[in-house]
């Protein structure tokens, strides 16, 4: 099938990248050849040995539920009482959820560094194999797309018996250019595709399910294994007691409602054969190679910068008779981040998947805001997000828990607090520059801001500024009013512009 971008496209995107960086093409190309090179002479050529070694039962982790407080099922109102005069401050954050760097704006989201994904993503050389694009392609489905890549004509053992075929399994591969002609080729869809680490496991899951679909979930697993540490992934292969094989996943973020291993002190996260079902994740212990390889394998980064899907367009348009917005969103990012991991509020926050979307919505808003006192403007923007979209629960209108990326409150037509408290608190600093935390409550997600203008109103104090309380999800309040519920409540920041 037709892509929508070549090899000299992405080629002249990470010469733009490198010169944004400081320094030539052929200097990034060079640095990231030669550190494959050296990570391929080392324990790529001999991982076999960590297989073959010692392996050791784990406990299996239940994932912790992301919260346990139930959120209103339905949006709490104002009640008919007057703003908020005086001055009032309540309880200030004690902590920040997860320590990150602070949130800069649109321009810091679209000029993110690549350059981890990039050695991983592209660490391709004329020795590993490539297949030439004349070969039957193999197609597979990712989240209802088609995609496909050159059919190298590998064949896996259908059965793997113990851990001594698991490492001759990795010989083989490892001295097979159709392995390696297969990574190269994953390695470049998943480059052209822009997918994130994440995404990337996703996608190798998927083509060894399909392309080898008769052969046991344990070969299948060893093949997944040798691509994504072929990628640069520190991911480790285990066996259940029934002798299905296992990822396990080191995701950089914390990740609730996913059972892991600890391993070395780090979580490692289960991702069993698709063809397994749900059911088998509840297994009591995972054998997996009881030595620790030489850490110049990466973590799975769940965040994501931008996605370069297939499109189809889906219109979208929220207004709410004083501010509006409206335009087009790839339908084809949404099944993608249906079930996405649930990473921490901030991380959502912390993620772009449509960079073009955001400037147009940014552009929209900056335009009917222009002019305005700050203080109006912010109100403005606050009651649009409050009356344009409507209210509902993860659990009420998904089933289970789901904060939504950005994007995704442009496609569904509802969404809850945390969801308002993300797309809000963007639109603040991209559309007005106006200082805020994204900030959580138990069961409640809102937002905090910098605003000089007003002297009343609810609010903490933070590293020497003043934060006013300016809720989205809590229907008719200006900026200054705190839900009565949350007075007494010290929040957590989740992020901060």
């Amino acid at each position: 099938m037709k892509r929508h971008a070549t090899l000299l496209i992405l080629a002249a995107a990470s010469a733009i990248w490198a010169a944004a960086q400081g320094t030539s093409y052929e200097e990034f190309r060079r640095g990231m050849y030669e550190r494959y090179n050296n990570f391929r002479e080392g324990m790529y050529e001999r991982y076999d040995e960590f297989l073959a070694g010692a392996w050791a039962d784990y406990e299996v982790v239940a994932g912790q539920k992301r919260s346990t407080t139930p959120k209103p099922r339905t949006a709490p109102r104002v009640p008919d009482a007057p703003a908020l005069a005086a001055p009032r401050e309540i309880r200030a954050p004690g902590q920040w959820s997860v320590e990150p760097e602070r949130s800069g704006g649109l321009d810091s989201s679209d000029k993110s560094d690549r350059s981890d994904r990039s050695d991983r993503s592209d660490k391709s050389d004329s020795s590993d194999g490539s297949v030439s694009a004349a070969a039957v392609p193999v197609e597979f489905d990712f989240y209802g797309m088609a995609l496909s890549i050159p059919d190298p004509g590998l064949e896996i053992p259908r059965t793997v018996v113990d851990k001594q075929d698991l490492a001759a399994r990795w010989r083989s591969l490892r001295q097979d250019r159709k392995a390696h002609g297969a990574l190269a080729s994953l390695r470049s869809l998943a480059s052209e595709l822009k997918l994130n680490d994440y995404l990337t496991l996703e996608m190798v899951r998927a083509y060894v399910g399909l392309r080898h679909a008769s052969a046991g979930s344990a070969s299948r697993a060893s093949l997944a294994h040798f691509l994504l540490v072929g990628m640069g992934y520190d991911v480790r292969l285990g066996i259940t007691g029934d002798r299905d094989g296992v990822l396990l996943v080191p995701l950089k973020q914390d990740v609730a409602e996913h059972p892991f291993l600890k391993l070395d002190g780090k979580k490692y996260y289960l991702f069993m054969d698709k063809k397994l079902g749900k059911a088998d994740y509840a297994r009591t212990s995972i054998s997996t190679c009881d030595v620790t390889p030489d850490g110049s394998l990466a973590e799975v980064d769940c965040a994501l910068t931008d996605l370069n899907l297939p499109y189809k367009p889906h219109h979208y348009k929220v207004d709410n008779g004083t501010l509006h917005i409206e335009g087009d969103v790839n339908a084809n990012i949404f099944p993608v981040l249906r079930r996405y991991p649930l990473m921490q509020t901030g991380d959502f926050a912390r993620s772009t998947v449509q960079p073009s979307v955001r400037r147009e919505i940014v552009d929209q808003l900056s335009a009917q805001l222009k002019g305005k006192p700050l203080a109006q403007a912010v109100d403005e923007l606050l009651k649009f997000i409050q009356s344009g979209f409507d209210y509902a629960t993860d659990e009420e209108f998904h089933g289970y828990e789901k904060p939504y990326f950005l994007e995704e409150n442009l496609f569904y037509p509802k969404n809850d607090c945390e969801d308002r408290a993300i797309f809000y608190t963007y639109m603040l600093w991209n559309v007005l520059g106006v200082p805020n935390h994204l900030i959580a409550y138990p069961g409640h997600e809102s937002a905090s801001v910098v605003l000089d203008e007003l002297s009343g109103g609810d609010s903490y104090r933070y590293d020497g500024k003043r934060y006013l309380i300016s809720d989205p999800t809590y229907i008719g309040a200006s900026t200054g009013q705190c839900m009565p519920d949350y007075i007494n409540e010290s929040p957590v920041i989740d992020n901060a512009y």
